[in-house]
């Protein structure tokens, strides 16, 4: 676990090291779900999560956190990342905690979601293709505004 932890700071270092001299502007969304209600809880994702936004803001991310985010919580996360997402040159997604996956999509667990049945998953999970759109959406410009395509 040490191990994982030392290569995923030293990746972050070096994912700032390279971007600093491109991207102006780093926006993060990080989600850390430990306190599950209808299944059970995990030790260590919300303390994983606070570390990583920690250290995502040092390396000058602006870091939308969600710690034990509720099913309720989502959509206001996901817009305050949407704005954020706007003027960014990089944007990064750390999640820690349950997750599924059916019929080859990937769904972040909602602390407090029940998943009794599948007809709800869209309801109760986060598809993480919608945050891919999401980030995907954004702005773009073009880095050669000589070299314009007709």
């Amino acid at each position: 676990m040490l191990t994982i932890g030392r290569t995923l700071t030293a990746a972050l270092l070096w994912l700032s090291l390279i971007t600093s001299a491109f991207a102006e502007t780093r926006v993060a969304l990080v989600i850390g779900n430990s306190a599950y209600t209808h299944t059970k809880p995990l030790a260590n994702p919300a303390n994983d999560a606070a570390d990583m936004a920690a250290l995502l803001d040092r390396l000058g991310f602006d870091v939308t956190t969600a710690i034990d985010l509720k099913i309720a919580h989502v959509p206001a996360k996901l817009i305050a990342f949407e704005k954020k997402l706007r003027n960014a040159d990089v944007a990064l997604l750390f999640f820690a905690g349950h997750g599924i996956s059916v019929s080859g999509e990937n769904y972040l667990i909602p602390v407090d979601a029940r998943l009794e049945d599948a007809a709800n998953l869209e309801l109760e999970a986060v598809a993480l293709s919608r945050i891919q759109a999401l980030m995907e959406r954004r702005p773009r410009t073009n880095p050669y505004p000589r070299h314009r395509t007709p």
